[in-house]
């Protein structure tokens, strides 16, 4: 049996945007997109926001009929749309299933949690008697972290990443093979987006999952990906394997340092304590200057150092450690790293600076 799970060739999906006749017009959402994914690996795919990456996703498990292209799934063509070859689709959805964007948007506000995930095993008859079925449900439940007395609530009563957890469970429940992770944390509070990145990890090294990652989170994606494939303008622009110390897809480095650091700043800025920030998260530590909120009386502590390295760890799991300061020559000089990134100086001259700058302060690592 192959290695290669998901093979998909020159993949088009084109959406129907007016007129008629030879005057009709066309969406082209996704053009020529090829890639293949081998079994047990994570493959992610970005780019900039419409780019196509949804659409993708969707298409492969024809929640969109294609328009073009073709896709095999472990040998078997699921659709060739030249040969006009489409499959019948219910044995595959045992075998492909997706998780969500927006975790509540994907539940049904009138079904409890249970009968969410019970509805695909009641959909393939995986389940001989209530009992089973009954069981199965607590046994997926249990994997993604939530108990039997979930079971009966319904999606409203549970937090942003509790509803996620149940979309998992959901597509769990049939033991796929494939799973695309549609932006699966993009709508989660960052403080709990490592601990569901950490929890499809388990699940993935657990139960031999393959996944699609959709993300365009730098940090994310290059967390969890074996390679990377990028999209522009609904065309794929090639794949690579990660290189683990930095990103290099094709000769350029592209660095996440900015968009991790922009969001470590903007979590920091939450904390009641702290009035703005600014912060450079870049390697395997971060950079933060503080200036305090009016109503805060006490000093820079080790308490107000572990609020940052945590909302550090939430935005790029690899921080190890964190280097926090109110000394205001020290925050104009991060600051000034900051927009270093942002003006597109080279990976490795901002990584050398805040490298210098960290000599002179502590570092902290909990």
């Amino acid at each position: 049996m192959s290695d290669t799970l998901v093979q998909v060739e020159h993949l088009q999906q084109y959406f129907p945007a007016g007129g008629y006749g030879k005057n009709k017009k066309y969406i082209q959402a996704v053009d020529d997109v090829s890639f293949t994914i081998e079994r047990g690996e994570t493959l992610g795919l970005v780019g900039e926001s419409g780019c196509g990456k949804t659409t993708t996703g969707r298409t492969l498990l024809r929640l969109y009929e294609p328009t073009g292209g073709r896709f095999v799934y472990d040998g078997e063509t699921v659709f060739d749309v030249e040969k006009k070859i489409f499959a019948p689709m219910l044995p595959y959805r045992k075998k492909m299933q997706i998780v969500f964007q927006d975790p509540y948007a994907s539940l049904d506000p009138r079904m409890t949690v249970g009968d969410i995930v019970g509805e695909p095993i009641d959909i393939h008859h995986l389940a001989s008697s209530k009992q089973e079925r009954y069981d199965m449900i607590i046994e997926m439940l249990r994997r993604v972290g939530l108990n039997s007395e979930h079971a009966n609530r319904y999606p409203h009563e549970f937090s942003g990443g509790q509803r996620q957890r149940v979309g998992i469970a959901r597509a769990l429940a049939v033991h796929p093979e494939f799973i695309v992770c549609d932006e699966p944390i993009s709508a989660l509070d960052v403080s709990i987006q490592a601990q569901v990145i950490n929890m499809f990890e388990d699940l993935q090294e657990s139960m031999n999952l393959t996944y699609l990652f959709i993300a365009h989170d730098l940090s994310v994606v290059k967390h969890i990906s074996n390679r990377i494939g990028v999209m522009y303008a609904a065309a794929n622009q090639g794949i690579q394997h990660i290189l683990r110390d930095e990103w290099n897809y094709g000769g350029y480095i592209i660095d996440d340092a900015l968009t991790a650091s922009k969001e470590l700043r903007d979590a920091v800025e939450k904390l009641t304590e702290i009035d703005t920030a600014t912060a450079v998260a870049i390697g395997n530590m971060a950079l933060v200057g503080v200036t305090y909120d009016s109503s805060y009386q006490g000093e820079l502590d080790d308490r107000i150092r572990g609020m940052v390295l945590d909302r550090a760890k939430a935005v790029n799991p690899a921080i190890q450690s964190v280097a926090v300061t109110d000394d205001p020559t020290a925050f104009s000089e991060i600051a000034s790293l900051y927009q270093m990134l942002q003006s597109g100086s080279p990976y490795t001259t901002v990584k050398t600076n805040a490298d210098t700058l960290a000599d002179g302060m502590s570092l902290y690592k909990g």
